[in-house]
This record gives C-alpha cells, sequence and structure tokens, in this order.
C-alpha cells in the first residue's frame, strides 16, 4: 500500500496512478482493507491492505483472463 500512495500525484507524468485513484479508494475503502476504517496510521493501513489481500488469495477459485486481438 505504501508503495501505491508513494505513486500517486495529481500530474501523472510524476508518478504511476492520478489522484483520482487515491479518492477511489478512500471512498471505497471496504474495497481495498480489511479493518477499521478511522484510521490513518499508515503502519496499520498497509497491514489492513495485506490482510485483504490475504483473505482474496485464500478464497479466489479462478482468475478471468480476457485477450483482445485488434
Amino acid at each position: 500500500y505504501s508503495e501505491v500512495v508513494e505513486n500517486i500525484s495529481a500530474t501523472t507524468w510524476q508518478k504511476k496512478y492520478p489522484a483520482e485513484l487515491d479518492a477511489y479508494v478512500r471512498e471505497h475503502h471496504s474495497f481495498f482493507f480489511a479493518g477499521s476504517q478511522s484510521t490513518t496510521d499508515m503502519e496499520e493501513l498497509i497491514d489492513q491492505y495485506n490482510d485483504a489481500d490475504q483473505t482474496i488469495g485464500e478464497h479466489a477459485n479462478y482468475v478471468t483472463v480476457i485477450i483482445e486481438v485488434g
């Protein structure tokens, strides 16, 4: 999560991700984090992000890949 946060910028040419990603993550906390929505502590957010990722990995039964050839 810290790598994502460090690469968000209003000027996308400077960073990997646009500022809109930050707003989306904040508005949809439960999509990305396992835990309280009230924390702003980076270490807690990293743990919550990792916990959510672990939960997804443990419960994913398949992955769909769509390939388009143009």
